[in-house]
């Protein structure tokens, strides 16, 4: 959850997934990547710290941000741009031989940053066909080196088409008054992320309601799943046929509610 701007003034970064993607494909989400074996160094159980080792690669691979401090002969826009074209090239990469990440050598005469504040973790729910298990980090962008002009370097997020078609900051309100209008399509989970940041009096109220919903879905609490304004997916426990374990029921409105249930024994 990249920011900036502060108070009423905070924008959120999202970012428009290329419409080839078989998961969400020109939907706009939370820019984010998968947990890779060499994030997790050689304490493959300390999975936190490859969480933050991850969300900090992905940052600089799908964005240019980087949050270690590099020397200046290191930092400038041209070299930057040669590290992220490097790593990016890394990830495509599909022999089972490649060399390892060039991730380490990109940093390792950087200071390292202060530990990503963790807000939530939200696992897709089990009907999805593709799940995954996610953690959101908050990133200020005030906190990252951009390897783009200097102009831009504090402002904008450089989005190089691949898997993101392009990407901007929004306002929460904006955001979630596009996705009703139905100009913008949405993940689920960033709705979720977005309306408890509409309603929360500060950051600090939002990431203490946020992580209280999340956990709330991991104890058994109904994880209620949005493509489309108004229309509520409700995955239920049900007796149905393995390996499926729930039943989708739609709850569709706003103030007045019908439900479309699809008859489960229950």
């Amino acid at each position: 959850m990249i920011t900036r701007g502060h108070g009423r003034d905070l924008e959120v970064f999202l970012a428009e997934r290329t419409p080839e993607l078989r998961f969400f494909g020109g939907y706009w989400a939370m820019p984010g990547g998968t947990l890779a074996k060499e994030d997790l160094g050689t304490a493959p159980e300390e999975e936190a710290a490859g969480l933050q080792v991850c969300a900090t690669r992905e940052l600089f691979e799908e964005l240019g941000l980087l949050r270690h401090e590099l020397p200046a002969a290191q930092s400038t826009p041209e070299a930057l741009q040669q590290k992220r074209t490097a790593l990016l090239a890394h990830e495509s990469d599909d022999r089972r031989d490649k060399p390892p990440s060039p991730w380490a050598d990109i940093i390792k005469d950087g200071k390292t940053p202060t530990p990503l504040r963790a807000l939530c973790r939200i696992e897709t729910p089990a009907f999805a066909p593709v799940r995954y298990d996610t953690v959101f980090f908050h990133v200020p962008m005030a906190e990252c080196t951009a390897g783009t002009s200097a102009a831009e370097a504090e402002t904008l997020p450089d989005v190089w088409p691949g898997e993101l078609v392009q990407g901007r900051f929004w306002s929460a309100e904006e955001a979630l008054a596009a996705w009703r209008k139905d100009e913008l399509l949405l993940v689920p989970p960033v709705v979720i992320l977005l309306e408890h940041l509409t309603a929360a009096a500060d950051f600090d109220a939002f990431a203490t309601a946020i992580e209280a919903t999340a956990n709330g879905y991991r104890s058994g609490r109904l994880h209620k799943v949005r493509f489309s304004p108004g229309i509520v997916l409700a995955p239920l426990r049900t007796p149905t046929l393995p390996p499926a374990t729930t039943t989708n029921c739609y709850i569709v409105g706003q103030e007045r509610l019908w439900i479309v249930d699809p008859g489960s024994p229950d």
